[in-house]
């Protein structure tokens, strides 16, 4: 009779178990040395959570037994006990909540506005991107219900505006609140370069504005406002016709530690006609200072002046369009001095002074007082157009 041996029994068992490994695809190998590995870790881990001092000694007691017995399952009531979620012992309240910061848009296009009323406006980053020759007409001319007609590419003769079927007669055209000129002429009130913004507002008008007519809606530009520290910045723009252009401003910062803080710009542009001879020419500067106080008061004083040339358009007939549109004939003006049509016989020389000063003053009780100062005066002509001159000085106020 044969008796095999434990020791016999685990030698043949191994040994069957490796012929059956080893007659294994590659892939279960693979498979079955993952799954091992990983009962191996389980065990391992769940030994350790669990395992007990326990004695080796034959001649342990009974009393031993139950305390390692007790060990042991008090350990696997921890365990237990501590695998569970946690609870909340009382109410709870979870707030979840999220804040969108709301930014202008479309490169300065698209102004957020919390006006209660139509409003639409173009700010400083738009305005850096556009020429430095575009007036506050071009930079607004994108703008729903308006319609920009510009008689030159220099900027120097301005343009004409239609809004919802009316003209910019019919319009309130202000800087800093102040009524300026007709479009034709608002280019000679400021640079672009010192425009903060231009807001359009095409519905109706406030009634405390100092215009005689605004059905056609308001037109605002803000001028610059002076910065805090010393510096400045210039620009050169060259272009067709012979166009040529420079600008320089200068800023001040605060002026000690008074709180007031001004800037001096000057621009010089000069440009061939764009149709027939002719040169025009303007000259401008631009002055502002400005004051603020801690409760919210502030005095603003913005002063420009302007000396420019430019020809007077020649508007064609039926014929004289024809013959251009056939034969590249124009119809502007001569260089010949013999002609009736000689450009420097028409001429528009102009000289522009305007100044706007608008104070706000916060008083007790939420009331503020706001006073608007503005003086206007023109003077200048040519052969089409009779010389003379133009005063404008009006102070109204308001309490609101």
């Amino acid at each position: 009779m044969y008796v095999m041996t434990g020791r016999q029994s685990m030698l043949t068992n191994s040994s069957q178990t490796f012929r059956l490994f080893a007659s294994l695809s590659r892939r279960k190998r693979l498979m079955f040395l993952s799954g091992l590995a990983s009962a191996v870790t389980w065990c391992s881990a769940t030994s350790i959570g669990l395992a007990a001092p326990i004695s080796t000694s034959h001649a342990a007691t009974h009393s031993s037994a139950k305390k390692v017995t007790s060990t042991r399952s008090s350990k696997v009531a921890s365990v237990k006990k501590n695998s569970n979620p946690l609870q909340a012992k009382g109410e709870e309240d979870i707030l979840v909540g999220s804040h969108r910061q709301a930014l202008n848009g479309g490169g300065g296009m698209m102004r957020l506005e919390t006006a209660p009323h139509a409003v639409q406006t173009v700010t400083k980053a738009y305005i850096n991107m556009r020429s430095p020759t575009s007036t506050a007409l071009d930079l607004v001319k994108n703008l729903p219900s308006l319609n920009i007609m510009a008689p030159d590419s220099s900027g120097m003769e301005g343009g004409q505006i239609q809004s919802r079927g009316l003209t910019d007669l019919d319009m309130a055209l202000m800087v800093d609140g102040a009524p300026a000129a007709a479009a034709k002429y608002m280019t000679e009130d400021i640079d672009s370069e010192n425009l903060e913004e231009v807001s359009v507002a095409p519905g109706s008008a406030a009634r405390d504005l100092p215009v005689m007519s605004a059905a056609g809606g308001v037109m605002n530009s803000r001028t610059h406002l002076p910065s805090n520290k010393f510096g400045g910045m210039m620009d050169f723009s060259y272009g067709t016709n012979n166009l040529s252009r420079e600008f320089l401003r200068l800023e001040s910062g605060e002026i000690g530690n008074s709180g007031v803080k001004s800037f001096f710009s000057f621009s010089n542009t000069h440009a061939r006609s764009w149709m027939g001879a002719g040169i025009n020419q303007r000259k401008h500067i631009d002055f502002g200072v400005r004051k603020d106080w801690d409760n919210g008061s502030n005095a603003h004083l913005f002063l420009s002046w302007n000396s420019e040339d430019f020809v007077i358009d020649n508007y064609p007939t039926e014929q004289q369009f024809l013959n251009y549109k056939h034969n590249g004939i124009g119809w502007g003006r001569s260089s010949d001095s013999r002609n009736v049509n000689y450009w420097k016989n028409n001429n528009d020389h102009w000289n522009q002074v305007f100044l706007t000063a608008p104070i706000h003053v916060v008083l007790p009780k939420k009331f503020t007082f706001d006073l608007q100062p503005y003086f206007s005066f023109g003077q200048g002509g040519g052969f089409e157009k009779p010389s003379g001159i133009e005063v404008c000085s009006v102070i109204p106020f308001s309490l609101r």
